[in-house]
């Protein structure tokens, strides 16, 4: 009845081993769940951290002014371009840039009216013709209706 001491040895070694291999997973299991605690703990100090906030804080005022800038230089640009279109419509209908063209203003002297048609002067009135460069003074010979 009595058993082999070696077996019974044998036994307790093997439970030796288990009891070893448990406590050897749970101080694994429970260090690494106190550094985990501990990583946490730390982050959330850091990130109270006055000197790392301000260095967020100045990081985010930086990107925000980076931001700022290009949307003002973008927002520039486009009314750059804008005004320089308006600037050339207003230019080609410019009377300078018309007379530039070759063509000319003619006004009835003294009135200075706009002459539109040969019906607003008569043989002898004095008309002034506005040149690009240059007035004249001439005298109505002859008119002829179209």
């Amino acid at each position: 009845m009595l058993r082999d001491p070696r077996k019974k040895l044998e036994e307790f070694f093997l439970k030796i081993d288990d009891l070893v291999n448990r406590f050897l997973f749970i101080a694994s299991w429970s260090l690494k769940r106190k550094r985990e605690h501990y990583l946490h703990l730390w982050e959330s100090l850091s990130f109270r951290n006055p000197d790392q906030e301000m260095r967020n804080l100045r990081w985010v005022i930086s990107e925000t002014r980076k931001r700022l800038e290009q949307n003002i230089r973008h927002a520039l640009e486009i009314k750059n371009q804008k005004v320089r279109g308006a600037l050339g419509k207003l230019d080609t209908l410019s009377p300078l840039a018309i007379l530039q063209r070759g063509y000319s203003i003619a006004r009835k002297v003294p009135s200075m009216q706009i002459l539109r048609d040969v019906a607003q002067v008569k043989e002898g009135d004095k008309v002034e013709v506005k040149l690009y460069e240059g007035t004249l003074l001439c005298g109505v010979e002859k008119t002829e209706k179209p």
